[in-house]
């Protein structure tokens, strides 16, 4: 899209986006958390044995994301897209007639898996292509929703498994996939058509040298790293700060009113994220970010003091998006539009592999060290090496893509003077 605004195909194309991922990425990792209680007691199961669910939804997500990136980079993407969301849908009918625990963990395993290849991956593809300029503002609506599509629809399965049944909240799952997702995927995937179909992965003389791929990069391997730091930090500063606060003995008001906080910064960083990468480029834009997870660590230590608490919650929502604005906006930049499938696919799994470990990590390191002090110091630590991988894979990407020109133009300057 090179002109400068946008026009209503390209808001009905965003608005889409934004209710997939409201649709896909809320419900599965967000609201699918207020089953688990309720589930494990009327199936008579261990509440671990429950939450075994969603790691095994996150683990099929995690590793089939590598599969569909490289699916996704060799065929159409409209059909695949639209399969999985049903299929995904249906598996939430099959979690709401399940008798038994074996039932949730086969139907997690088919979620977890669809998952993979329904939401962030397929969504970044559709903006990437698309909105080829401002690309990071675009981005920064569409992953916008998934914080919306988790604070409108939190209280409302909290008060339909509470009033009526779990059986029936995950019908109503089943319903908002196929009869939302699904219909906005269908319309967006129609809007992008001739936007979508595969192309041939770009040759390059760095490509070969590498063995066809720029996996043994060192600036690629800079950027996985950097976007597992990303999921880990992120994930482990916000399903750890409610525990955190209940240390720090906040009333059960001021807990929610830090929670209701940072749920609104994330999505209000998200926006500021795109627009920064946008506006001052990848150096500058990913050095505001990095900056603000810095800084989040360090207020952390000192969020009783009202001041430092709301420099808190003004830089979390920045920070976090790290791991799904700057991640996403980068590997944009880095690739071509015909390689971007099969890396981000990389990209989204490393990120993933991170959020998996945020959660279990820090509250380790809070239970060895009696309270949470280290683990922000640990935040911090890995804060910084985090910021220095993305900028080391900025800088390496410069210096590939400038070798990659001197070497495609020596090949032409010899096959013109073959020719003459």
């Amino acid at each position: 899209m090179k002109r400068s605004g946008y026009q209503l195909r390209d808001f009905l194309i965003l608005g889409g986006c934004v209710l997939i991922m409201a649709t896909t990425l809320a419900l599965v990792i967000v609201v699918a958390s207020v089953f688990f209680p309720v589930v494990s007691k009327a199936l008579a199961v261990s509440l671990p044995a429950m939450a075994l669910t969603g790691t095994i939804v996150s683990v099929a997500a995690m590793i089939s994301s590598l599969l569909w990136g490289r699916f996704y980079a060799r065929h159409p993407l409209r059909l695949p897209f639209l399969v999985g969301l049903a299929i995904m849908g249906l598996a939430y009918l099959g979690m709401a007639a399940a008798r038994n625990i074996w039932h949730l963990y086969l139907a997690s395993f088919v979620i977890g898996f669809m998952f993979g290849g329904v939401s962030m991956i397929p969504v970044s593809i559709i903006i990437t292509r698309h909105f080829t300029k401002n690309t990071g503002t675009a981005l920064s609506i569409a992953m916008a929703g998934s914080g919306l599509g988790g604070m409108v629809l939190n209280p409302i399965f909290n008060h339909t498994i509470t009033s009526l049944s779990w059986q029936i909240g995950y019908l109503i799952v089943a319903g908002v996939i196929l009869l939302v997702a699904l219909p906005c995927a269908a319309l967006v995937t129609y809007l992008v058509r001739d936007e979508l179909e595969p192309a041939p992965a770009a040759q390059t003389r760095l490509a070969a040298g590498s063995g066809g791929a720029y996996w043994r990069a060192p600036w690629y391997w800079a950027l996985l790293i950097a976007s597992l730091l990303a999921g880990l930090i992120g994930t482990g500063i916000i399903s750890n700060l409610p525990s955190y606060t209940r240390d720090l003995n906040f009333s059960i008001g001021r807990i929610s009113f830090v929670t209701s906080a940072y749920a609104a910064s994330m999505l209000v960083g998200k926006f500021l994220v795109g627009i920064a990468n946008d506006k001052f480029g990848a150096v500058k834009g990913t050095i505001f970010a990095g900056s603000m997870v810095i800084l989040t660590a360090l207020s952390l230590h000192l969020i009783e003091n009202p001041v430092f608490l709301a420099v808190m919650l003004l830089s979390i929502g920045v920070g976090v998006s790290m791991g799904t604005v700057s991640t996403t906006w980068l590997t944009n930049r880095f690739f071509s539009k015909a390689d971007f499938s099969s890396y981000f696919g990389g990209v989204q799994f490393f990120n993933s592999l991170g959020i998996a470990i945020g959660l279990p990590f820090l509250a380790l390191v809070r239970e060895k060290f009696g309270s949470y002090t280290a683990a922000w110091w640990l935040v911090f630590a890995l804060s910084l090496v985090m910021l220095a991988l993305f900028l080391l894979s900025i800088h390496g990407n410069r210096r590939a893509r400038a070798a990659e020109i001197a070497q495609n133009l020596t090949l032409k300057e010899q096959s013109d003077d073959q020719e003459s």
